[in-house]
């Protein structure tokens, strides 16, 4: 079975273009908000390879999801690689 990546971002256009960048390599979970990114996340937790997440989002935020994901620990198994379009210091900061 092939390993999962979840893109998790606002933007239609960015899932669409990571989906194509993954999609040879890794079955790929794509969805709008933070919240559908937990919901995801544990379903497939134990495919997941690395989540792609957006920071700056409607529903749950980036920030929060990693909070909710650092409370459980899953950190330490799945990497997360942090995505914006941002280029403001504060938002670098923040991260």
């Amino acid at each position: 079975m092939r390993k999962k990546i979840l893109v998790v971002d606002d933007d239609e256009l960015s899932r669409g273009l990571l989906r194509q960048i993954f999609q040879d390599e890794y079955d790929v979970i794509t969805v709008g908000d933070g919240r559908q990114a937990i919901l995801e996340i544990s379903k497939h937790m134990n495919e997941l390879a690395v989540i792609l997440l957006d920071l700056i989002m409607p529903v749950l935020n980036g920030y929060q999801v990693l909070q909710v994901l650092n409370a459980e620990k899953l950190t330490d198994r799945i990497p997360v690689v942090l995505i914006t379009s941002q280029t403001d210091a504060k938002t670098e900061v923040s991260s």
